[in-house]
């Protein structure tokens, strides 16, 4: 999420948050973090999630997070009710590849975003 963050420069949303919503408990992860004593300040007050997110719109809870940043995130992030699901390169976008790796250049990306319409990208299994 980091580097999607500053690949779309939005600012101002810490990983941390991210991290707490979706944790169990309700300890901050880090000074960076929000859980429940952030968000009953809220006016309505609210809790954090404390699960996956069902909906891609909870991004707007999140402490720190801008109605520009959630615009600028929403196209490229998803919220999916089952575990162990990965980027599927042969349908994400050129920003949404570039966060798999801090050394991908613009250039590589393309590359990747040309192959696939000569054939698809098959499914990695681990050894």
């Amino acid at each position: 999420m980091d580097r999607l963050q500053q690949n779309l420069q939005i600012t101002g949303l810490k990983t941390d948050v991210f991290i707490d919503w979706v944790d169990a408990n309700d300890q901050t992860i880090s000074a960076y973090g929000a859980e429940d004593g952030q968000y009953l300040l809220a006016q309505p007050g609210y809790r954090a999630g404390n699960q996956k997110f069902a909906s891609v719109t909870e991004l707007r809870l999140l402490e720190g997070m801008t109605e520009e940043g959630y615009q600028a995130l929403r196209p490229f992030v998803a919220a999916l009710p089952v575990s162990g699901v990965g980027i599927n390169v042969n349908t994400a976008s050129a920003e949404v590849l570039q966060t798999l790796h801090p050394d991908l250049s613009a250039a590589q990306v393309n590359a990747v975003i040309e192959m696939r319409k000569e054939q698809r990208f098959g499914r990695a299994t681990a050894k």
